[in-house]
Order: structure tokens, then C-alpha cells, then sequence
């Protein structure tokens, strides 16, 4: 079936990403986490139908946001940092002007699931529900098993695009 063509496709990239993301951070080589950003603001699009824009292009190195959609009333941490301090860190940095939204943390790891079972403290005015506010990679291709098959396709494109299995990448 062509549907588990796209699934495997879209899974071993989103794998070998999380994977060389976490080593080249041992490393400190970091550009991957940059380009992330972006890659992972198509992906929430095309997975969730959000409208996520990246804050850096409005404001440098916003401070706990990386994404966000005004429509849907969304913010985004993308991180390769997954740990409660980090979540935290980033709630209680939000700054006024979100009220209303809803605080994601996309984690770019493998797993991510211990994360859902701790207890947070959000900025007032902001929400956080950690059981389906952290997106890691099997959150995301849980939603990706449930797509209609031209979304996966669509969303395989992206990922192929985006993330090629080649040596120089």
C-alpha cells in the first residue's frame, strides 16, 4: 500500500533527523537546530493545519517562542533540549501579548513521552496541557497514521525535501 510507503518514508526521516540533531549537539554543531525551526513549522502545517509562522523572522531569538499561529491562537517551542527545567524555562518566559494562545513544545527527539506526566506553570494567560502540548516524533506520526492519503503524501514531500538520506546533508 502507498500509504506505507509515505508512513516509512516520513518516519525514518523525522528518526535520522532527531538522531543527527542530537549527536551534532554533543558537538555543538548546531545549524541543524536553525534550519529545524522552519522544517518543523511546514511539518505542524501540513500535520495539524496550522499557520505557523517563525518568530525569528519577526523578532530575533524571541524569547521562548519560535513559532507561532495568530489564527489558531498557537505558540511553538521547537527544542533540542527535552527536559522539564527546559519546558519551564520557556512558559515562564513568555512575555505579555499571548493571552489567549496555547503553548506547544516540540521537542526534536525520538521520544519525548515522560514529558507529558509532569506538572507545568504556565505564564497567566497562556494554556499548557503537557499530555497534548508535547509533539514529539511519535505524537506526530500518530496524527500522520490518521491523515487522509493525499495529506500523507503531501507531508512525505515535505519530509523528502527536507531531509534526504545522503552523506553531505
Amino acid at each position: 500500500m502507498q500509504r506505507d510507503q509515505y508512513f516509512n518514508q516520513i518516519e525514518s526521516r523525522l528518526t535520522l533527523l532527531a538522531g543527527r540533531i542530537k549527536v551534532r549537539g554533543c558537538l555543538n554543531v548546531l545549524n541543524f537546530n536553525i534550519h529545524a525551526e522552519n522544517f518543523y513549522a511546514g511539518l505542524l502545517n501540513e500535520v495539524f493545519d496550522y499557520n505557523l509562522k517563525n518568530m525569528n523572522v519577526v523578532e530575533q531569538n524571541a524569547a521562548a517562542i519560535d513559532l507561532v499561529d495568530d489564527g489558531n491562537k498557537i505558540i511553538v517551542q521547537v527544542s533540542s533540549t527535552s527536559t522539564k527545567e527546559k519546558i519551564q524555562s520557556s512558559l515562564s518566559k513568555l512575555i505579555e501579548g499571548y493571552v489567549g494562545y496555547r503553548f506547544v513544545f516540540c521537542p526534536l527527539v525520538v521520544d519525548a513521552s515522560q514529558l507529558r506526566t509532569l506538572k507545568y506553570k504556565a505564564a497567566t494567560g497562556v494554556s499548557f496541557d503537557p499530555a497534548k502540548g508535547v509533539l514529539d516524533i511519535p505524537t506526530i506520526l500518530r496524527q500522520v497514521l490518521a491523515l487522509p492519503i493525499s495529506k500523507m503524501e503531501s507531508v512525505c514531500e515535505l519530509v523528502r525535501k527536507e531531509i534526504p538520506f545522503d552523506e553531505g546533508g
